[in-house]
């Protein structure tokens, strides 16, 4: 679906040259690609590159250092409305759990290369080379930042898995054998992945890359994804509704803003992305989405407040 919209947009964006008038005018130039740059944003430079090599070494460092190394448990046990949840959602049979696990694997893997391997290429396809720089940067940054922090809170939180937190209370003497045991808070793959979705809305949006309605749907398709990648989570027994939520949020604030703060805060007149000409709208998104979770008195959920 997240190439079709990609390729649907690329073939939407080519503007139809003009045919000679009765004058023998030429024809007129094709339009320009669509995307912009407002004038008050700045562009990818020595500030990216350290955030990112920090980010980037953290990670490695957390990934072979720390990974092997099971945290200890410091948490136990539902809060609040995990347990009804998990009644209600939990797949009965052990293969069903393998097996969504295993689609969250991949839908995990195109959430967070799609704004690398589509966006950036895209960009770069249609001429806007310092565009496709910026957003590579972009990418770069908020990804690895993403991870590093993922990685870093669930080994301070030594959560236990709801499956852990099973054995746990039936008395097992090897509950804890695998390193993953106790990392269950916050949601690991929904940060990456929410970090991720949140970033393509946030690029789309606010810089109209595919334009016309294309933008608004490949956000709406990637936050679809997101909150499936999540409820599947939940689903497979890896992780509590908590977990989940907690994810869905640090993943927002980091995927809308690490772009924001470093590059997209300050605004001027819009110009296209590759720097000449103007396009007429300035450069604030046409919306934003932002998952919010609600805790009610007997029990809880997730909304969705939309800005328009």
């Amino acid at each position: 679906m997240l190439g079709f919209c990609a390729g649907l947009a690329s073939v939407c964006g080519m503007g139809r040259v003009g045919r000679a008038d009765d004058l023998g005018q030429p024809p007129p130039e094709p339009p320009r690609h669509h995307a912009h740059w407002d004038a008050g944003w700045t562009h990818a430079g020595a500030w990216d590159y350290s955030v990112a090599a920090v980010s980037a070494a953290t990670l490695l460092v957390e990934a072979f250092a720390l990974q092997p190394i099971r945290p200890p448990l410091r948490w136990s046990g539902p809060i609040l409305f995990d347990a009804d949840v998990r009644d209600a959602l939990r797949a009965s049979s052990a293969s069903t759990r393998n097996s969504l696990e295993d689609l969250t694997w991949g839908l995990w893997g195109v959430q967070v290369a799609y704004p690398v391997l589509v966006d950036v290429p895209f960009a770069w396809a249609h001429g806007d080379h310092a565009l496709a720089r910026d957003l590579f940067w972009q990418d770069a940054v908020t990804l690895t930042f993403a991870a590093a922090v993922d990685l870093g809170l669930r080994d301070l939180a030594g959560r236990a898995r709801p499956f852990v937190y099973d054995c746990l209370s039936r008395g097992g003497t090897n509950c804890l054998s695998n390193v993953e045991s106790t990392r269950s808070f916050p949601g690991g793959h929904v940060v990456n992945s929410t970090a991720a979705s949140v970033l393509t809305c946030t690029q789309h949006l606010y810089m109209d890359l595919y334009g016309g309605p294309w933008d608004g749907l490949t956000c709406a398709t990637t936050l679809a994804s997101d909150l499936t990648i999540a409820i599947l989570r939940t689903v497979s027994d890896n992780h509590w509704a908590s977990d989940q939520i907690a994810g869905i949020a640090i993943g927002s604030l980091i995927g809308w803003g690490v772009p924001y703060v470093m590059h997209l805060r300050n605004h001027g007149d819009a110009v296209p992305a590759d720097g000449g000409g103007t396009v007429g709208e300035t450069g604030g998104p046409f919306a934003i989405a932002i998952p919010i979770p609600l805790v009610l008195d007997h029990g809880g959920g997730l909304d969705v407040t939309g800005i328009f």
